[in-house]
């Protein structure tokens, strides 16, 4: 009796709807479908970039003869690499977005060819292995080029910018609470920390010369008693201009 009560109100239901709601329904998923093979289309035989885990700052990608082929500008492609005419900036997105894709927060890091030729541009003077990063942009599917900042220990105390080291921070390097532990860290391992901390956060918002106070906390053991002590640093931002 349920079941054909259930019956009756299926086809009820059908009969409000009519076939137009249904139609509807089913344009939904076609539409969707459509959407999903045409990324599955855009992303064939690509690369898929996932946070900075693949081609990391001291091993990155470099482009390839195949790499410049594909790009737009027949002077990149005649050279196996960029110039003052034909730079980076313009066409290595897209020599990348043939080659790589990515979500919010991928980067990875490019060494690509710039090349100096004489005034007739007839002769090769020098080639030159340049460092980029590249970070996704989901609003238009593109990689942006930024350049590459390291961060340095400064006595120069006029900073521009504080951040307060959070627990997160400390357990990120094995640490057993809210300290960096002298025990186990040098002055320069809580350098480097530092840095692999804020270069995450505050990339792209990074200028050369910016100089951020960073708080955190350390553990002292003096064979007596450990004690917490807060401490303060300063840091600046250095475009690194080795390959630049």
């Amino acid at each position: 009796m349920k079941i054909l009560k259930y019956l009756v109100l299926f086809c009820w239901m059908i009969g409000m709807w009519g076939c137009n709601a249904l139609d509807d329904i089913e344009d939904f998923y076609e539409d969707r479908q459509d959407e999903e093979d045409e990324f599955l289309r855009l992303v064939q035989g690509l690369t898929f970039v996932d946070g900075g885990g693949i081609y990391p700052q001291d091993n990155p990608y470099r482009l390839t003869t195949v790499d410049y082929s594909r790009s737009a500008d027949s002077t990149v492609r005649a050279n196996n690499g960029f110039s003052d005419g034909s730079t980076a900036g313009e066409f290595l997105p897209d020599i990348l977005i043939s080659g790589f894709y990515g979500q919010t927060g991928s980067f990875f890091f490019v060494r690509y060819d710039s090349v100096v030729k004489d005034e007739d541009q007839n002769i090769l003077l020098e080639r030159i292995s340049v460092d980029t990063l590249a970070i996704f942009d989901m609003s238009d599917t593109s990689w942006v080029l930024s350049p590459i900042f390291r961060v340095d220990r400064t006595e120069n105390t006029d900073d521009d910018r504080q951040y307060t080291l959070v627990r997160e921070d400390y357990i990120s390097f094995g640490e057993g609470g809210a300290y960096f532990d002298l025990g186990n860290n040098t002055e320069d391992d809580i350098d480097d920390h530092i840095a692999d901390i804020l270069i995450p956060r505050f990339y792209l918002t990074f200028e050369e010369g910016i100089i951020y106070e960073v708080t955190f906390d350390v553990l002292i053991n003096d064979g007596v008693n450990d004690r917490i002590e807060q401490r303060i640093q300063y840091y600046e931002i250095i475009m690194n201009k080795i390959n630049n």
